[in-house]
């Protein structure tokens, strides 16, 4: 009895704390067919496909109108609910998205994402371009615009070199201003709505789009990522609710090397190594592996995000995001970036 506990614990040891894979029998021979994500994946009901990189990347969803917004390094991209493209435009210097608007404002104009025909509409007018106006003359063109628009946004912060301060947009009968603060401002908050600290009582009028999380490491799609650095005043933004039964399964690890070690020591306390991953879609799966490492006696930790859709939002379409971030070179596949999961 004895020596079968030693032997057990023995064979507990070298599985646990070393780079040899006693489990290597049970390897399915099925295994040596999954791909990297950097190669694409291809099921018989999904594929999974890379999309332009931009770390962090931002997605966002239209509710009523069901599409989603890209924003990538090179060009904001509008798909539709299956996944497909609908229309890319090419990022330039000065454009930006705020936040939960699906319009793009440039320097020159707006381009609405929601137009099935998306163009550039120039400024009517750009007010106080030179901050020349003083304050009694700014909030009386504020409010007067203000009443009169049926759109309204905040933009963020403007750089030096544009002269400081922040951008309001106003959409007033199918016409677009923008009216420029002076340089000094009290910062934007959460919503980027600058002036609701200098004049409350105004509110951005627009239909906001939505952010879609990764319920199990709660991380978020946009630029705010993390859910536990979200400030107090932030979280309301937030509140919406994300199933969390969609799981990314390891169905076999494989130690290729050792990862971290107890300081001072050569004992080692995590491994490196490829992970053979399963993923249960809703008619169907897909299959692909990815580097990752396992902490001894604990499961193996992967390096993805899958965003998905709020619970509001989910039956609308089967779209979802994965983002992969290695924390560093070693052992890494290559695969970093954002790929889109969606049906075939």
């Amino acid at each position: 009895m004895v020596q079968i506990v030693i032997l057990l614990l023995a064979v507990v040891i070298l599985q646990q704390c070393t780079t040899i894979n006693l489990n290597a029998p049970f390897k399915k021979k099925e295994y040596d067919n999954y791909s990297y994500l950097k190669d694409g994946i291809e099921g018989k009901s999904y594929t999974i496909e890379p999309l332009p990189n931009k770390y962090p990347p931002i997605v966002t969803y239209h509710p009523t109108q069901n599409y989603f917004i890209i924003e990538a390094d090179s060009v904001y991209i509008k798909l539709d609910s299956n996944g497909n493209e609908l229309a890319t435009i090419t990022r330039k210097e000065g454009m930006e998205v705020p936040k939960f608007a699906h319009h793009i404002f440039s320097v020159r104009g707006v381009y609405n994402l929601s137009d099935k025909k998306i163009k550039e509409v120039l400024f009517k007018e750009v007010l106080n371009a030179d901050r020349s106006i003083s304050k009694n003359t700014w909030k009386a063109l504020f409010g007067q615009h203000y009443q009169a628009a049926e759109i309204v946004i905040y933009g963020k912060e403007l750089p030096y070199s544009e002269g400081e301060g922040f951008p309001v947009f106003f959409k007033i009968k199918e016409e677009w201003f923008k009216l420029l603060t002076g340089k000094r401002v009290l910062r934007a908050n959460d919503d980027y709505e600058a002036l609701k600290h200098v004049y409350p009582g105004y509110p951005a009028k627009f239909t906001r789009t939505v952010v879609l999380k990764d319920p199990f490491k709660k991380t978020f799609s946009d630029r705010e990522r993390e859910e536990y650095l979200l400030a107090n005043n932030d979280r309301k933004n937030y509140t919406l609710n994300y199933s969390n039964n969609r799981k990314i399964k390891s169905l076999y690890f494989n130690k290729e090397m050792v990862d971290d070690e107890i300081a001072y020591t050569p004992i080692p306390i995590s491994f490196s190594g490829t992970s053979y991953y399963r993923i249960k879609m809703k008619e169907g799966v897909l299959n692909f592996k990815e580097s990752a490492t396992k902490p001894i006696f604990m499961p193996v930790r992967n390096h993805f995000h899958w965003y998905i859709l709020p619970d509001t939002c989910f039956n609308n379409s089967e779209v979802s995001f994965l983002e992969v971030r290695y924390p560093h070179n070693i052992n890494n596949s290559g695969s970093d970036g954002l790929y889109i999961i969606k049906p075939k």
